[in-house]
Order: C-alpha cells, then sequence, then structure tokens
C-alpha cells in the first residue's frame, strides 16, 4: 500500500494496523482498498480538516474488512443519509460504488468522538474484481 506517499503528500499522520495473514487473493482488490484508503484520507485533510487518520485492515478467510477514521469535523447527517444519491459528492458516491462493484459493502458514519468512519468489506475469492476491469 502506498500509505507512506499518501502521508507525505497529505501532510496527515496515517497509522496502519493489519490483522490477520494477506493471501494471493487479496491482490486481486488491491486496487479497491489502494483508492478506497486514498480518497478517504484526501476527504479528511480537504472536508474534515483531520490531522490523524488510522488504517485498519482485518484479513479473514474469505474476506478483508477496512476501516479508514480519521479525527476531523465529521459529516452532516443529511450528507450521510443522501451521498448515494447526491452528484455533489462523487469522492464518497466513488469509493462506495468501487466497493459495490467489487461485490462488498461499504458504510460511511461519523465516528463516536470524532471525524468520519469508513467501512468497506470486500470479498477475498471469486467475487472480487480489479478495478479498472
Amino acid at each position: 500500500m502506498l500509505l507512506a506517499e499518501l502521508q507525505r503528500s497529505s501532510g496527515i499522520h496515517a497509522h496502519l494496523f493489519v490483522i490477520g495473514t494477506p493471501s494471493s487473493d487479496g491482490a486481486v482488490i488491491h486496487d479497491v482498498v489502494s483508492l478506497v484508503v486514498n480518497e478517504a484520507i484526501t476527504n479528511a485533510r480537504k472536508h474534515a480538516h483531520g490531522r490523524t487518520v488510522l488504517v485498519s485492515l482485518r484479513y479473514e478467510p474469505d474476506r478483508l474488512d477496512l476501516v479508514v477514521q480519521d479525527d476531523g469535523v465529521g459529516a452532516p447527517e443529511v450528507l450521510l443519509r443522501t451521498f448515494q444519491d447526491s452528484h455533489l459528492h462523487f469522492g464518497l458516491r466513488h469509493m462506495r460504488q468501487l466497493v459495490i462493484d467489487g461485490g462488498g459493502s461499504f458504510e460511511v458514519s461519523n465516528g463516536e468522538e470524532a471525524g468520519l468512519v469508513v467501512r468497506a468489506s470486500l470479498p477475498l475469492k471469486s467475487g472480487g474484481t480489479r478495478c479498472g476491469s
């Protein structure tokens, strides 16, 4: 993952936590995961004025669970309810569509204490697709 490069270019402190062992099946969704992480960090910097982002990857036998949480200002509830149908929130719509197209699930919400939390779960076997395919 290009987390160190994203950290340098965005000025945000990023921390990566990995649970489990990546398998060869994980390579299929690498592009999707990279794009979601990149977009979430970009949103944290541009819109949420975040300074720190936590990226968590949990490898399960059949899926990869990704969580990206920032310490920024979060998002208005109306945005969280309507971004799927809005033409104004391309980044969130794009992240969601990439994950859904890969056979996964996507959720975005405000964190309990601060910031925005992006959650995605992607299948590691046969259901995943490579971004751009």
